[in-house]
């Protein structure tokens, strides 16, 4: 059998590995201070540390599962690309009646 030859990667394919590397890196070590940062700095309390974090929350599992991943999941299979990001992104209420005061 031939000898398989090792095949290098580009320059590019690593430059863009390093930089997905340091921004994973970056925003790992930031998450621990930003509480701290909220506290000390801005002078926010428990309840709008927790409000943040719910929203966090919720908005982190919005996006991993649920309807709207189902429905951009489903748009994907049909191929309709741009208008699948449209489709899961829609709100059953609209905008501007839940900007209403």
């Amino acid at each position: 059998m031939e000898k398989l030859r090792k095949q290098r990667l580009s320059s590019g394919i690593v430059a863009l590995g390093w930089v997905s590397f340091l921004t994973d890196f970056s925003s790992e070590m930031i998450y621990p201070l930003l509480p701290d940062f909220l506290t000390r700095m801005l002078g926010a309390g428990p309840a709008v540390l927790g409000l943040i974090e719910g929203i966090a929350e919720a908005t982190a599992s919005a996006a991993t599962a649920g309807w709207s991943t189902a429905r951009l999941k489903a748009a994907r299979r049909r191929g309709e690309g741009p208008a699948a990001v449209r489709a899961a992104c829609r709100s059953p209420v609209p905008h501007s009646a839940a900007a209403r005061p």
